[in-house]
């Protein structure tokens, strides 16, 4: 398909933007009443659009002024090549979910990034090593999916069994039962931050 065809697809999904192609790619600016939340379940049509032509969608914060256009560009593109780069099962990468993975990456690069790693993690990355487990993966998946089994599951196409198992043995690895929020937020910085060591993003 050209990119006149599928930018007239574009169009035809929403009265409230503009497309243009800018530097070998296709650039929506959109214009919404409220803020999407859940790109992936709110614009469906546009979802169903990226998966027919197997493309990613890096998003960026919301902003008022074109002034601001070239800046939040930057932060789209840049979730374009964590989306290729993670090769999750996602459409949208949105920088207010992602930003971290870029502040890891203006860090200098001679800094040991699992230093700040929490120690229950490297704990669990030391167990998947010397056993050719993965506790690692199904833990972050598990975390950053509200700890629901069933969505674990779907992402990680495993059965519902094997993620139980898998999270009891983190628990009890790591000692905790893992309900506190400060530690929690700590276990997904510490994942994030061993997924980017890993992708070599």
């Amino acid at each position: 398909m050209t990119y006149d065809a599928l930018q007239l697809k574009i169009n035809c999904l929403t009265d409230y933007h503009h497309v243009l192609f800018y530097d070998d790619k296709i650039l929506c600016i959109f214009g919404f009443t409220q803020s999407i939340s859940d790109w992936e379940k709110e614009t469906p049509e546009i979802a169903r659009l990226l998966k027919e032509f197997n493309l990613i969608a890096g998003v960026s914060r919301c902003f008022q002024s074109l002034g601001e256009l070239h800046q939040h560009y930057l932060q789209a593109n840049y979730m374009m090549k964590i989306g290729f780069l993670l090769e999750k099962d996602f459409c949208f990468f949105s920088y207010d979910e992602n930003a971290i993975y870029h502040l890891i990456k203006l860090l200098p690069k001679d800094i040991n990034l699992k230093q700040f790693c929490h120690t229950k993690i490297l704990v669990l990355e030391e167990y998947d090593s010397k056993n050719n487990t993965e506790l690692i993966p199904t833990l972050q998946v598990y975390l950053e999916n509200q700890k629901s089994v069933t969505r674990t599951a779907k992402l990680l196409f495993i059965h519902r069994n094997t993620v139980i198992y898998r999270i009891n043995k983190c628990t009890e690895l790591m000692h905790t039962p893992m309900e506190d929020g400060n530690e929690m937020f700590s276990f997904i910085f510490s994942l994030r931050i061993l997924e980017y060591c890993n992708k070599q993003l």
